[in-house]
């Protein structure tokens, strides 16, 4: 396959000056020449600021679900901080109560604050209503959490979902 920075040469050619990195444990496994590779960083970095790319953000794969999960974007987290990346982006398909919501993102929140590293909530699914993000941001009261905006989503199922939902 592939290496890590022949993609990386491909966005550039492209004219992009960032890309966004879906999955980086498997960007780990598929690519030797990773940036998310402890002994291969530093040299990924110097490579990267020489064709003037930066890895903006990190996507976790997957909708979080459980407590695993949460050990998961600890390691997302821990890539993040490795590679200079300043924001892992995270989205819910269902809410968890607050007792599980603590025990799946407190201990990523924790290690988000230990190492500079922003974590930041999807407007999808059933987040894509603004009130709800805000409920969770509040609940944990922290300024590591954040909000990536899906337009589209807080757009269709937020604002229109509200008044499809509303009684006339």
């Amino acid at each position: 396959s592939n290496s890590f920075f022949h993609l990386c040469n491909i966005v550039k050619n492209y004219g992009y000056d960032g890309v966004e990195v879906f999955d980086a444990k498997s960007e780990v496994v598929e690519h030797s020449d990773s940036i998310f590779r402890a002994s291969v960083t530093g040299d990924a970095k110097r490579k990267l600021v020489n064709r003037h790319i930066a890895v903006s953000v990190l996507n976790f794969p997957k909708a979080i679900e459980s407590e695993k999960d949460g050990k998961e974007i600890v390691e997302y987290i821990e890539f993040a901080a490795l590679a200079s990346v300043k924001a892992v982006i995270v989205k819910f398909d269902k809410i968890p109560q607050n007792e599980k919501l603590k025990g799946i993102l407190l201990p990523a929140i924790k290690v988000a604050e230990q190492n500079g590293v922003s974590l930041l909530i999807e407007t999808s699914g059933p987040l894509a209503c603004t009130e709800k993000v805000l409920e969770i941001i509040n609940f944990f009261g922290t300024a590591v959490l954040k909000v990536c905006w899906n337009i589209r989503e807080t757009f269709f199922n937020g604002f229109f979902g509200h008044f499809r939902n509303k009684k006339l």
